[in-house]
């Protein structure tokens, strides 16, 4: 091995003899000087609880659906008679899509009341609200009356829209079978009616609408211009 030569060994003494470099300190360690907040490094496993819900989602998707079915209604009051080559098929083709859209609005009208309603129950003691397993239509008297001392009264539009709302989606996602007989001897108002037909009939967005502007006078800490905006959701890529 060749000589050291001088340049070298003196930068190797030079290393040698300077101080060891000091480790940053971890902030965390009980030797550590304290820091203030402003300097302060979290520990990585904090943690912040947040109350989330969907309810915002599921009523814009309401009315994406809610609107197209609209446009389907408007485009049938305008068909010119007997210009379509298959007139039949058309107007299978229209209900079909009535159908689709109307029980879309109606079943995310009434996740949008569902949602709602347990965030805002949510704001009660945890045991309470755990406790109080009520159908939907339920809670949106209950909880007011627990947070504020109201409730919504049993006969008025929004409760009757509620009412109305849940029990079209309980058929709907909860379908049975269902007989009808047709005859010259039947009596049209003992045909019974789907309840997908029934909701091609209702308007869920007013239901919703109802539902929380009765609330807000209950309660006027709650938050409802969401469900007032003008601009129509561009959801449409979904339907």
């Amino acid at each position: 091995m060749g000589k050291e030569s001088k340049s070298r060994r003196g930068r190797r003494q030079d290393r040698n003899s300077a101080p060891a470099a000091k480790q940053p300190a971890n902030p965390l360690s009980p030797e550590s000087p304290s820091v203030s907040p402003a300097t302060s490094v979290a520990p990585n496993d904090w943690a912040i609880t947040l109350s989330i819900s969907q309810y915002e989602t599921f009523f814009r998707i309401a009315r994406a659906s809610f609107s197209q079915l609209g446009k389907v209604q408007e485009r049938e009051m305008v068909w010119p008679a007997g210009t379509h080559p298959d007139p039949d098929s058309m107007r299978k083709s229209s209900y079909e899509q009535r159908q689709r859209f109307a029980a879309v609005a109606v079943i995310f009208s009434a996740l949008t009341l569902e949602s709602f309603i347990n965030h805002y129950g949510s704001q009660l003691d945890t045991d309470l609200f755990d406790a109080l397993d009520r159908s939907n239509a339920a809670k949106w008297q209950l909880f007011p009356l627990l947070r504020c001392g109201k409730k919504l009264k049993p006969g008025t539009t929004a409760m009757n829209g509620i009412v109305s709302l849940f029990r079209i989606r309980d058929r709907l996602v909860h379908d049975k079978p269902h007989k009808s007989t047709i005859g010259p001897q039947l009596d049209p108002k003992d045909f019974k009616v789907q309840p997908i037909d029934q909701a091609t009939k209702m308007d869920p967005i007013k239901h919703v609408r109802d539902a929380l502007e009765a609330l807000r006078e209950l309660d006027p800490s709650i938050e409802i211009d969401w469900a007032f905006e003008k601009v129509e959701p561009d959801w449409n890529f979904l339907l």
